[in-house]
């Protein structure tokens, strides 16, 4: 019979292994991706009070055209990658809905935003315009 003697170290390293990665995990910065149409200039506003409130989670802005992100967005409708939508058309979450790709979300402070800016239904799917006209979507 082999002795096991020389394992002997691997079951302390065994038992500690998933500490150093929770610790690693823990010290990385969470990701959004966001697709947009704003302009440049629009951007560091929302980033600036999003970062603000939410210091351990960065964005990654993917900037393009209205057309453009609804292409990108139909494109990837199998497998989303996009965590978020902001500044596109209401005319293309007209077509997001009826694609079912929009899902519902009542953020707080949905109360304070005029029904003339948000989906009618509750939950709903967009929320918010800003002064261009741009829609917000969850």
């Amino acid at each position: 019979m082999k002795s096991r003697t020389g394992l002997r170290w691997l079951v302390p390293f065994l038992a500690a292994a998933p500490l150093a990665f929770a610790a690693t995990a823990q010290a990385q910065k969470t990701e959004l991706l966001v697709y947009t149409a704003l302009e440049t200039d629009q951007i560091k506003a929302y980033e600036d009070a999003f970062t603000k409130a939410h210091p351990n989670i960065g964005i990654k802005w993917v900037r393009d055209s209205t057309g453009v992100i609804t292409a990108k967005l139909l494109a990837e409708k199998a497998n989303p990658q996009a965590d978020l939508v902001v500044g596109v058309s209401a005319s293309s979450l007209a077509v997001f809905e009826n694609e079912g790709m929009l899902q519902p979300y009542a953020p707080k402070g949905l109360d304070k935003v005029s029904a003339k800016y948000r989906d009618p239904k509750n939950p709903p799917a967009w929320v918010g315009m800003d002064v261009y006209g741009a829609a917000i979507c969850f």
